[in-house]
């Protein structure tokens, strides 16, 4: 199976950060698949990134939208995306969720509010809850999908409330 060329590796993992941490302390049949979706992540959340022009942004999200339709198709052409459909699985998955995950990065760079607890709640899920499940289903064979969504959305909104408070502080 190819690796993940260490510039995306180090992206996704940056030594010492909660998603370094989760992946190093995750179980090994996870690590490459939350490897491959931490490094997406990493992608959008730098076309998110306050220094970024809305319109560059806007132009790198369409891309990665088609990206995600190629992913879905089996025809990836990003390293990070051919890696993920490396994956033992992938042939399987419904990468879904990431074409949501990049909808709601639109949805952020154009500023639509957040306006109720559901709203940052779906918002976070979608941008990191769902990548996650991806994860989580490449890496396991058995799982309680309710289970796995209340934990994944948990995780989610606590991610991205700490990216906000980090950004605001910044």
């Amino acid at each position: 199976m190819p690796r993940l060329d260490e510039t995306y590796r180090r992206r996704a993992l940056p030594p010492g950060s909660p998603r370094h941490l989760s992946w190093l302390f995750s179980a090994a049949a996870v690590r490459d698949p939350l490897l491959a979706v931490y490094a997406l992540l990493a992608e959008w959340r730098a076309t998110m990134h306050a220094g970024v022009d809305p319109a560059t942004a806007a132009g790198k999200l369409a891309w990665w939208q088609e990206e995600m339709r190629r992913l879905s198709m089996a025809r990836p052409v990003h390293p990070v995306s051919r890696f993920l459909a490396s994956l033992p699985g992938a042939d399987e998955i419904a990468f879904d969720p990431l074409e949501k995950a990049i909808d709601a990065a639109v949805a952020r760079i154009t500023g639509q509010p957040l306006t109720r607890r559901e709203d940052l709640a779906d918002r976070a899920d979608a941008l990191i809850g769902g990548p996650l499940r991806i994860a989580i289903r490449l890496g396991s064979t058995v799982l309680e999908p309710l289970a796995l969504e209340a934990c994944t959305r948990a995780l989610a909104c606590g991610e991205y409330l700490a990216r906000a408070l980090e950004e605001r502080d910044q």
